[in-house]
């Protein structure tokens, strides 16, 4: 429920303009019966609010995804930066600032100025007023890229908080060395959730270092699957996704279809109204197993198909 209600957050804060929007009251957001605790828009393009929910107990940052050109240009910015605001690098230990590498026009996006400070802020003082209350972090697209850095350095500076990240159509962010230190935060977890062959989630490519970061919740049309980390572990017995599916470049046939996908009001729908109707089948309980694998491979030991028969010489 937590996960279809932050859909809708993505969505609304599209059209929240201020801290006392209509949405709250009779738009798409009253019958959550949320409080906005702050709101905060500048020339950069970058917009977020926190809210508190008394009925689900959480504190939810939330950030608007790319709405203008100024946002795309922030976008584009694919060149990698140290993550986190500047004054902060010499805090890290010095393998993470040497290693850890981010998309710099998210990393501008977030840190910038003082923005993180008024964000930080304005979290710390909604934390105080709900000590016991869960903190997400989420957002659609460009807001899911933001999500993601700005609940990073939240857990990493805030290590009493347990943070989740739950978003919706994010791009790839940053390195390996980023995705290896994130993983390891003891109070983070991070759950990225990509409709179908949305094709923002396959962007920037990962030919030139990108890499995805946490548990894939891939909700595909026929039904959702959960994937461990993106790709899986072996130790774990736990397969990653598909790696055809992720490093596809769409032709002009499907691309229309790959930018349609992406469209916040399909996460918020499917969630709303597959996954909470029918969660067998469109809410994955569990990560994806080599279960499968391994009864495929025992049946085909039992009746090879004929192809592996003449290889044997058998027919």
């Amino acid at each position: 429920q937590k996960a279809a209600e932050y859909a809708l957050l993505s969505k609304a804060i599209y059209r929240i303009k201020d801290q006392n929007s209509p949405e709250f009251r009779k738009g798409s957001l009253s019958k959550l019966k949320l409080k906005c605790n702050f709101f905060y828009e500048d020339n950069s393009g970058i917009g977020v609010m926190i809210v508190t929910s008394n009925i689900l107990k959480y504190v939810a940052v939330v950030f608007r995804g790319s709405d203008e050109w100024r946002d795309w240009n922030a976008n584009r910015k694919i060149l990698f930066a140290p993550f986190g605001p500047k004054e902060s690098f010499l805090k890290f230990p010095w393998v993470i600032d040497s290693l850890v590498k981010v998309h710099r026009g998210f990393n501008n996006m977030v840190f910038g100025g003082d923005r993180y400070r008024k964000i930080a802020d304005a979290l710390e003082m909604a934390r105080r007023e709900n000590p016991n209350y869960q903190v997400a972090f989420t957002g659609h697209s460009l807001g899911a890229a933001c999500s993601i850095l700005a609940g990073a350095y939240t857990a990493w500076s805030m290590p009493d908080c347990r943070i989740s990240v739950v978003n919706f159509g994010a791009p790839r962010v940053a390195n390996t060395s980023f995705k290896s230190w994130v993983e390891d935060l003891e109070n983070a977890s991070l759950w990225r959730f990509v409709y179908d062959d949305d094709i923002i989630p396959r962007l920037p490519p990962a030919f030139v270092g990108y890499r995805h970061v946490g548990h894939l919740f891939h909700l595909e049309k026929s039904q959702a699957r959960a994937y461990y980390r993106f790709r899986g572990d072996d130790d774990l017995d736990l397969v990653g996704a598909p790696e055809w599916k992720w490093n596809v470049i769409p032709s002009s046939f499907d691309f229309v279809e790959f930018c349609t996908d992406h469209r916040c009001l399909n996460y918020a729908d499917y969630l709303e109204r597959k996954s909470k109707k029918n969660p067998t089948v469109y809410y994955a309980s569990k990560f994806e197993d080599g279960y499968r694998e391994k009864a495929q491979r025992f049946w085909n030991y039992v009746f090879p198909s004929p192809n592996e028969l003449r290889e044997l010489g058998i027919v």
